[in-house]
C-alpha cells in the first residue's frame, strides 16, 4: 500500500485500528452514522483536538502541566534555567481520543 500511495495511488482504508491509520494514512477522515465528523491529517487532527496544555517532567519525578501561552513559556524557562527540567511533552490526544470524543463510542 505505501508502495502504491508513493506512486499516486488514492487508497481507501476502512480500520479501527488508529496505530494502522497514523502509520499509513496522509488524511483521515471519522465517520459516524454515515456523516464525516472531522477529517485531515493525524497531526492536524491531534492539533486541532489539544487541550493546549504542556506537561513538564521535572527531577523527583514531578510532573507540571502549563498551558500554551506566555505565562506557560515563562514557567518552562524557569524550570530550565534552574536546572529542573528533565523533559517537555504536548498533550495532544490520541487518533482514538477523538474517535471517542466525535463518535461517543469506544474503539473495537
Amino acid at each position: 500500500m505505501r508502495r502504491l500511495s508513493a506512486d499516486g495511488t488514492t487508497i481507501f482504508l476502512t480500520t479501527h485500528d488508529m496505530q494502522e491509520a497514523e502509520e499509513l494514512c496522509s488524511r483521515i477522515a471519522f465517520l459516524n452514522d454515515g456523516e464525516i465528523k472531522a477529517m485531515n491529517s493525524p497531526q492536524a487532527l491531534r492539533l486541532y483536538y489539544s487541550d493546549e496544555s504542556i506537561s513538564l517532567h521535572l527531577k523527583g519525578d514531578k510532573t507540571v502541566v502549563v498551558e500554551r501561552d506566555e505565562a506557560g513559556a515563562e514557567q518552562i524557562q524557569a524550570y530550565i534555567a534552574s536546572g529542573e527540567l528533565v523533559a517537555i511533552h504536548s498533550n495532544e490526544p490520541t487518533l482514538g481520543d477523538i474517535f471517542v470524543q466525535l463518535t461517543g463510542r469506544d474503539l473495537v
